[in-house]
């Protein structure tokens, strides 16, 4: 058993020695291929420096007989100059000053030249800009003008059109106004003369009722009804025309709007359907005016007599209150127009 363990323990060994042997050939190898790499990099570097220096002494050596062949050149002109005649050397510098002084009066006549030249277009091209801006300017201010006169006398045709249209509109209107008036104070005549035949009527089925009290309560009633009637119908028709005179106002604004060139399709549109409304308001006011409310067909027992002479008072209270109606449909109708207006100022 021993003696096993032993063998075991040497093959071990062996084998380690072996893989230890096998390390150290591969280290070996691969520090030889280091220095050798070394090696051949040192050798580049050093005959990259050779070729550098040689070159080096190259352009050294280009520069110094550069220099030797400025110098001798530089001395064979010393020495020829030397040798030269004073009077030909003078006469060679004289004619050299001249030259430059032809040379230098001829660049700088030439630069005035064109410093002139320059300055000359420079100030026909200033005169050129500014007459071309006159030009312009100009006829701009004759565009404008044009455009001017032709807005003015567009202007001066619509407003004239226009002032025509509205006297013809205002004389309709008049003789509307007029017409209705008429017919209100005749209407109102009318009635006033019916008014004492019924009160003859009156007195006499009064005469059937026994109670004193009752016959003059129906009395006042009868001067009451008429006057009501009639003070309600003249309240209509003074609002009736205050509310035309609003009107009349926007219509004349109205007119100011469409001489300036303004859309006013819709004021014209809402000032028709407002006019339309005032024709029938004044109409319902003279229909109104018209009507009689008699007591005298009422006048039957004295029993009725109080219910009847209510149903006489609640159809007067139920015309005025239509007639009414109509009148502030006008007002709408203004207001309508008034927004046109505002929508088209």
């Amino acid at each position: 058993m021993t003696e096993l363990f032993a063998k075991t323990h040497i093959h071990n060994m062996i084998k380690k020695i072996a893989l230890l042997t096998g390390v150290l050939m591969i280290v070996g190898t691969l520090t030889a291929s280091a220095q050798t790499s070394r090696d051949r990099a040192r050798e580049a570097v050093n005959d990259t420096v050779e070729r550098v220096r040689l070159k080096v002494q190259d352009v050294r050596t280009t520069a110094q007989d550069a220099r030797e062949t400025r110098v001798e050149t530089r001395t064979e002109k010393r020495d020829n100059a030397l040798v030269e005649d004073p009077s030909a050397r003078d006469e060679r510098r004289t004619d050299a000053v001249n030259a430059r002084q032809d040379t230098r009066d001829e660049k700088r006549g030439t630069a005035q030249e064109r410093r002139e030249d320059v300055r000359e277009t420079r100030t026909n091209t200033g005169t050129e800009k500014r007459d071309a801006a006159q030009d312009r300017r100009d006829d701009v201010r004759e565009t404008r003008t044009d455009r001017r006169d032709t807005v003015r006398t567009e202007r001066d045709i619509r407003r004239d059109a226009r002032t025509k249209e509205t006297m013809e509109k205002r004389r309709v209107r008049n003789d509307r106004i007029k017409d209705h008036n008429n017919t209100l104070q005749r209407r109102k005549a009318e009635v006033q003369e019916g008014r004492e035949a019924r009160r003859a009527e009156l007195k006499e089925k009064l005469s059937r009722v026994k109670d004193e009290r009752k016959r003059e309560v129906v009395e006042r009633l009868v001067e009451k009804f008429g006057t009501a009637n009639d003070r309600m119908t003249d309240r209509l028709s003074d609002g009736l025309a205050r509310m035309e005179a609003v009107l009349r106002r926007i219509e004349e604004h109205a007119d100011t709007l469409e001489v300036d060139g303004s859309d006013t399709a819709n004021v014209r549109t809402a000032i028709t359907n407002a006019t339309n409304a005032i024709d029938a308001a004044r109409a319902a006011i003279a229909t109104q005016a018209g009507n009689v409310y008699s007591l005298a067909d009422v006048v039957t027992t004295e029993d009725t007599l109080r219910a009847n002479i209510g149903g006489v008072r609640s159809r007067m209270n139920a015309d005025l209150r239509s007639v009414r109606d109509t009148v502030l449909g006008v007002r709408d109708e203004i207001k309508e127009a008034a927004n046109a207006l505002r929508s088209a100022a």
